[in-house]
C-alpha cells in the first residue's frame, strides 16, 4: 500500500475500536477507528486508501482529489474514501482543517450509502443543520474516547452515522412522510390473512386510538371502524365464493367471533344471508 505523508504539520488523536470481531462474525458495517485531526496549515497527504473512511470537516478549507476529480471542501461538509482509491488531499495555509475521520472496515453496504447520498461517484456532501450533526458526531467521538461501550456499539454507531448523514445531506430528495390516515388504510388493505383491529393498528403505529380515529376521518371522511367493517365484509364475500370453508370459519377469519352476529351484519349490509350469497355467486 502506497502511503506517503508529505506534511507532519498536524495534531491527531486516534481511538481504535476496543476489541475485535472474528472474520466470520464481523458485521458488514462497523466503526473501526475514530480520529480527531487538527492541521496547523499547509497539510498535504496522498495514499491508496485501505478501506472506507468518512472525513467530517468542522472548519477550514482545502482540496480533496480522487479519480480525476477535484473537490473544494470546507467546514460543514464531508468527503469519503473508498477502498483502493488513490487520493490526494490538502488544506490551505491560512484556513487549516479541523475534522473527525471515522473508518468503516466492514464489507460495507452500497445501498446504505446511496440512501445517504454517498457513492464512489459522489464522495463529497455539503451538510445542513451542522450544529446538531456535529454534536451527534461528537457523542460518537466521546464514546470511543472513553472506551466504555458494548461490542454492539461500533455496529450500531456506524448505522446511526450513515442515517445522520442522510438526514443532514444538503440537496437530497427527502422521502415525504406519509399521512397517518393513509398508512392506516394501507395496513388494513394489505392484511390479506386477517383484518387488523383498531387497537392493533394503534399499537403498531405507536399512536393513541383518538389520534388514529381523527387522522383517518380527516383523510377519508369515514371512521376507521367503518372502513375495517367494510373490509371484513369484503373479505367474507371473497371467501364465500372462493373457498369451501364453513360460515363459522369464514366469520372467524374475518374477525367475527360470533357467526350469528356475522350473519346478521352480513344480511343487514347486503340484504341476504352469507349462505344465500354463496349460492347466488
Amino acid at each position: 500500500m502506497l502511503q506517503r505523508k508529505l506534511s507532519q504539520n498536524i495534531d491527531q488523536e486516534l481511538f481504535p475500536v476496543r476489541g475485535t470481531y472474528a472474520a466470520d462474525e464481523a458485521p458488514e458495517l462497523f466503526i473501526g477507528t475514530v480520529g480527531v485531526f487538527r492541521s496547523r496549515g499547509d497539510f498535504y497527504w496522498e495514499q491508496v486508501s485501505p478501506g472506507m473512511c468518512i472525513h467530517i470537516i468542522s472548519s477550514g478549507t482545502g482540496v480533496f482529489e480522487v479519480e480525476g476529480k477535484t473537490y473544494e471542501v470546507s467546514g460543514g461538509s464531508l468527503f469519503v474514501f473508498w477502498a483502493d482509491q488513490y487520493i490526494r488531499y490538502w488544506d490551505f495555509p491560512d484556513t487549516p482543517w479541523r475534522y473527525t475521520w471515522i473508518s468503516l472496515p466492514g464489507r460495507g453496504n452500497p445501498w446504505l450509502f446511496r440512501e445517504a447520498g454517498l457513492s464512489r461517484s459522489r464522495p463529497h456532501l455539503k451538510l445542513t443543520g451542522v450544529t446538531a450533526f456535529f454534536q451527534e458526531v461528537e457523542d460518537i467521538v466521546q464514546t470511543f474516547r472513553r472506551g466504555e461501550y458494548t461490542r454492539l456499539y461500533p455496529y450500531y454507531a456506524a448505522l446511526e452515522l450513515v442515517d445522520m448523514i442522510g438526514k443532514h445531506a444538503s440537496g437530497l430528495a427527502r422521502v415525504p412522510v406519509e399521512p397517518l390516515g393513509e398508512r392506516v388504510k394501507k395496513m388494513i388493505d394489505s392484511s390479506h390473512l386477517s383484518v387488523p383491529t383498531i387497537q392493533g393498528l394503534a399499537e403498531i403505529l405507536q399512536v393513541d386510538r383518538t389520534t388514529l380515529y381523527k387522522a383517518f376521518k380527516a383523510d377519508f371522511g369515514i371512521s376507521v371502524k367503518e372502513y375495517i367493517d367494510a373490509s371484513r365484509l369484503e373479505k367474507a364475500c371473497r371467501l364465500l365464493v372462493s373457498s369451501d370453508s364453513s360460515i363459522k370459519e369464514i366469520a372467524f377469519s374475518c374477525g367475527y367471533h360470533d357467526s350469528r352476529y356475522f350473519s346478521r351484519v352480513f344480511r343487514d349490509t347486503f340484504g341476504c344471508t352469507p349462505t344465500a350469497w354463496r349460492a347466488g355467486n
